[in-house]
C-alpha cells in the first residue's frame, strides 16, 4: 500500500506542476509520464529486482515475502499509471507549495560539507556496531505474550533446566550378533555417555548462571530397578551369594565370572546366557509405549535423550558442540557402539539461526548489486547510477546502529528488513536524481530538484511510514503480531533515514561533485535532456 501511494503521489504532483505552468491536463499528463513516470518505472524495476534477492533464501517464508512484494509492486505501478490521471481529472487534485521547501533546498545545497560530515560520522558509528548483526535469533520475541503454554514453557525451562531436547542415536557394531539394546557392551557405552553428559555444565554468558545438561536412556531404567538375590543350597545353610542393589549393578557383578555361577548354571547353560536372559526378561516387563520411546522394535537402535534449558544461541551451540565431542570420543575410541551426532531441537535451532544470518547478508549484498547495476544501465551513466545508489547504501550501513540502539533481536522478520528497505528506500533517490537530470547538475538545478521533487518525496515517504505504523499499533493490541513489532519499527526508521539522505545527502553529493569538478578542472557531468 505504501509503495502504491508513493507512485501515485509522485505522478500526481508532477501533473499538477505542469498544469500550474499553463498546460492542459492531457499535455501535463503526457509530460509527467515522460519525466516522473519514467522515474517511477525505474523505481518499480529497482524495487522488483531488489526484492527478488529474497528468492535465494533457503527459508520458504522469506521467498514468499519476496514474491508477494514483487507482485504488489507490479500491480501498484500498473494501477498508478492507468488510474492516477483519470482520478485527478475527476477530483481536480490540487497541490500546496509550502515556502519552507525553498529554505530546505537552500540548506541541502549550501551546507553540503556539514551534511556529508554528519553522514560520515554516523556511518562510522554504525560500522563500529556491526557485530550486532551476528546476534542470535530470538524465537520468544516472535511469540504472542498471552499464550499460557509459552509462559509455562519458560517456567519449565527455568525450574527444571530443560525445554530443548536433542537425541543421540546409538547402534551396535555391524559384526555383533546381538542387537544393540541387548548388548552389554553397547549399554556400557550408553551409560558412560549419559553420565558424562549429566556432568556437562557451562556458565551462561549473559547472566553467569550455571547451565546444566541432563540426559537419560534405557540404562537409567536398568539402574532404577532394585533387585534382591540369594543363591544357596537351601535348608538352614547360609547362602553363598547375596546381592541387594540395582539391576544394572547386578549385570556387572563378578558373580557372572565366578565358579559359583558356573556350578549353578550347569554344563549346558553359561553364565553369559544367564545374563542375556535376564536382560530379555527385563525388557519384557516394559510396556510397548516405553520401548517405542527408547528403542526400535528389533532392539538394533536405542536413543539417548539430551535436555537443556532455553538459553541464548551461542551457549546452546557450545553445549551442542561439547555433546558432539563426547559422542565422537566414544564413537571413535571405543568399538562397542556407534553414536550419531546430536539431532533434534537445539541443532535445528542453531541451523535455522545460521541460515537466517547467512541469508540476511547474502540477500542484502545481492539486492545492492542488482539495484546498482539496474540504475547504471537505465541511467546509462555510472556517475548518476552510483551517486543515486549511495544514499541507500548508507541506509544499509546505518542498519547495525539502528538495531543496536533499538535493542532489536534477530528473527525471521527483521532479517528481511535490509532487502526490503533497499527496495523501498531507493525510490526517493531515484526521483531526486531524475529531477536533477532534468534541471541540470549546477547548484540552481539541484536546488530546484529538491524544492519541487523533495516535497513529493516527503509526502510519499510519510504515507509509507503511516501505512507501516498501522502494524506497530496493531501489535500493541493483538499479541499475534508481537513478533512483527520490531520489523515494522525498523522499516519506519530506515525509511525515514532514506528520506533524509535523499533530501539532504544526495543533493550534497551532487554539490560536492560539481564543486570539485570545477576546482580540479575535471570533466563535468553532461546531462541528457
Amino acid at each position: 500500500m505504501g509503495i502504491g501511494v508513493d507512485y501515485g503521489l509522485h505522478v500526481a504532483n508532477r501533473i499538477v506542476e505542469f498544469r500550474e505552468a499553463g498546460l492542459s491536463h492531457f499535455k501535463s499528463t503526457s509530460k509527467a509520464m515522460l519525466t516522473t513516470g519514467k522515474a517511477t518505472l525505474l523505481c518499480a524495476l529497482t524495487d522488483t529486482i531488489g526484492f527478488s534477492a529474497l528468492f535465494i533464501s533457503p527459508i520458504a517464508p522469506m521467498r514468499t515475502v519476496g514474491l508477494t512484494m514483487i507482485v504488489g509492486v507490479i500491480c501498484s505501478f500498473i494501477l498508478t499509471v492507468s488510474m492516477t490521471p483519470a482520478i485527478m481529472k475527476l477530483t481536480n487534485y490540487p497541490r500546496h507549495h509550502p515556502k519552507s521547501w525553498t529554505g530546505i533546498a537552500r540548506v541541502s545545497s549550501q551546507q553540503w560539507r556539514v551534511i556529508l560530515l554528519v553522514v560520515l560520522l554516523v556511518t562510522g558509528y554504525s560500522l563500529a556496531r556491526l557485530s550486532v548483526m551476528d546476534q542470535d535469533i530470538r524465537g520468544d520475541e516472535s511469540a504472542p505474550e498471552d499464550i499460557a503454554s509459552i509462559r509455562k514453557l519458560a517456567e519449565y525451562s527455568e525450574k527444571f533446566e530443560a525445554g530443548q531436547t536433542g537425541i543421540l542415536l546409538v547402534a551396535g557394531p555391524p559384526d555383533r550378533p546381538k542387537p544393540a539394546a541387548k548388548d552389554l557392551g553397547v549399554l556400557d557405552v550408553m551409560n558412560w555417555t549419559t553420565v558424562e553428559l549429566n556432568n556437562l555444565t557451562i556458565n551462561n554468558r549473559n547472566t553467569d548462571d550455571t547451565i546444566n545438561v541432563s540426559a537419560f536412556s534405557i540404562v537409567d531404567f536398568f539402574k532404577s530397578a532394585h533387585i534382591s538375590i540369594e543363591v544357596g543350597q537351601g535348608g538352614d545353610e547360609e547362602p553363598f551369594f547375596v546381592f541387594d542393589g540395582s539391576f544394572w549393578e547386578f549385570l556387572h557383578h563378578e558373580f557372572f565370572d565366578s565358579q559359583a555361577c558356573q556350578i549353578e548354571t550347569g554344563l549346558f547353560y553359561t553364565c553369559e546366557e544367564l545374563r542375556q536372559d535376564l536382560i530379555d526378561v527385563f525388557y519384557d516387563s516394559f510396556t510397548g509405549e516405553m520401548r517405542a520411546m527408547l528403542l526400535t522394535d528389533d532392539y538394533t537402535k536405542a536413543l539417548i535423550y539430551v535436555s537443556m534449558p532455553y538459553i541464548n544461541i551461542d551457549d546452546t551451540a557450545l553445549l551442542v558442540e561439547r555433546t558432539d565431542s563426547i559422542a565422537y570420543y566414544y564413537n571413535t575410541l571405543l568399538f562397542d557402539a556407534e553414536l550419531s551426532q546430536l539431532t533434534g531441537g537445539p541443532p535445528v535451532t542453531i541451523a535455522i539461526n545460521q541460515g537466517i544470518q547467512d541469508t540476511q547478508y547474502k540477500t542484502i549484498a545481492l539486492s545492492l548489486v542488482l539495484v546498482l547495476v539496474t540504475m547504471v544501465l537505465i541511467f546509462r551513466s555510472f556517475r548518476f547510477g552510483f551517486i543515486t545508489f549511495l544514499p541507500i547504501l548508507i541506509v544499509v550501513l546505518w542498519y547495525p546502529a539502528t538495531v543496536h540502539t533499538g535493542g532489536t533481536n534477530l528473527n525471521i522478520f527483521t532479517a528481511m528488513v535490509g532487502t526490503i528497505i533497499i527496495g523501498i528506500g531507493i525510490d526517493n533517490s531515484i526521483q531526486i536524481t531524475e529531477r536533477v537530470r532534468e534541471e541540470g547538475t549546477r547548484p540552481e538545478g539541484i536546488m530546484k530538484a529538491v524544492q519541487y521533487t523533495g516535497q513529493s518525496v516527503v509526502e510519499a515517504t510519510f504515507t509509507t511510514m503511516g501505512g507501516v505504523l498501522s502494524g506497530v499499533i496493531i501489535s500493541f493490541y493483538r499479541t499475534q503480531f508481537i513478533g512483527l513489532r520490531n520489523f515494522f519499527a525498523l522499516i519506519i526508521t530506515l525509511v525515514l533515514f532514506s528520506l533524509l539522505l535523499a533530501v539532504f545527502a544526495l543533493p550534497s553529493f551532487y554539490q560536492a561533485l560539481h564543486h570539485y569538478g570545477d576546482k580540479f578542472g575535471s570533466r563535468r557531468l553532461k546531462v541528457k535532456r
